[in-house]
């Protein structure tokens, strides 16, 4: 391309032979094809994610906090995580006497249709109860535990064709009605439980004694002190034995609730149909146990 002239004039013009451009126009122009010439994409090297260490411990007295590591590299420490220290169990356990008797018992009454086994089981719990409020027992201590109608069958065999078989005939339905009774005087269990028997014939059940505590916080106190001692003598062993000294306690929990169970456990079932007048009824002692759990950290 051929261009005959360039002149540039005072007003801000250039010309170019016959054609005339603003000089502004130009120096756009020109920064335009520079800039779009020189834009390259820039690559940014992120390089590899950064590994981080982030430790949470809410006792700077805590020696040896538990680590756990992931994958990404992130490492934490929690004080509720005890895989490293040392866990043990504490027991406890006291002998004392009972101060409440738990009696279940019932009747249980069979006839040939439903109307008359619960009419005949209705009025032999009618006189049981009778006699257990006539004893002392309160209402409020008298509780219906099991109730049940169930039908009864026999095994009849016959000859068909010269050969014995056998069915399942009905014979009729039995009703059980069985309670749980408060007794709070033990001098009087013997007595309580010969009027029970006699109060409804055949049909009086007595099932199972309990020997129990009212209520067994009163022995609280001594037994934690006891499981903690214990809990504190086992720790200091193990720490002895694996030459480590023992840290801060960590966590310090018991095992259930305490446990309180007689010595000789008592059982009547049918035997209770053939006492003899006076039924003697030895309460023995109960153990009462509680454990507890408790960890510690260590020092190395």
């Amino acid at each position: 391309m051929l261009v005959k002239s360039c002149n540039i004039n005072l007003l801000g013009r250039i010309n170019f032979g016959d054609i005339s451009v603003p000089i502004l126009a130009v120096f756009l122009l020109s920064l335009w094809v520079l800039t779009a010439c020189s834009t390259e994409e820039t690559p940014i090297n992120l390089g590899e994610p950064s590994k981080s260490v982030v430790v949470s411990q809410s006792d700077p007295e805590m020696h040896s906090p538990t680590l756990k590591s992931v994958n990404t590299g992130v490492v934490s420490a929690s004080p509720n995580s005890y895989s490293e220290g040392i866990s043990v169990t504490g027991a406890s356990s006291i002998a004392t006497e009972p101060d409440l008797v738990l009696l279940n018992l019932g009747v249980e009454a069979f006839a040939v249709s439903v109307k008359k086994a619960r009419s005949r089981a209705a009025k032999s719990m009618e006189s049981l109860m009778g006699t257990l409020r006539k004893k002392g027992v309160k209402e409020l201590d008298i509780k219906t535990t099991r109730f049940s109608i169930y039908p009864r069958y026999e095994y009849q065999e016959t000859i068909v064709n010269g050969r014995p078989t056998g069915k399942q005939v009905l014979s009729g339905y039995v009703v059980n009605n069985e309670i749980s009774a408060k007794i709070r005087d033990l001098d009087k269990v013997g007595e309580i439980i010969d009027s029970a028997a006699e109060s409804g014939g055949d049909d009086i059940r007595i099932n199972s004694i309990n020997f129990t505590l009212e209520d067994p916080s009163d022995h609280m106190n001594t037994l934690r002190e006891q499981a903690v001692k214990d809990a504190f003598e086992k720790a200091k062993h193990y720490a002895a034995l694996a030459e480590v000294s023992l840290g801060p306690l960590l966590s310090l929990s018991e095992i259930g609730p305490v446990s309180i169970r007689s010595q000789d456990s008592v059982e009547f079932g049918m035997r209770s149909m053939a006492m003899a007048e006076s039924s003697p009824i030895s309460s023995g002692q109960l153990n009462v146990s509680l454990t507890v759990n408790i960890v510690f950290s260590l020092n190395y």
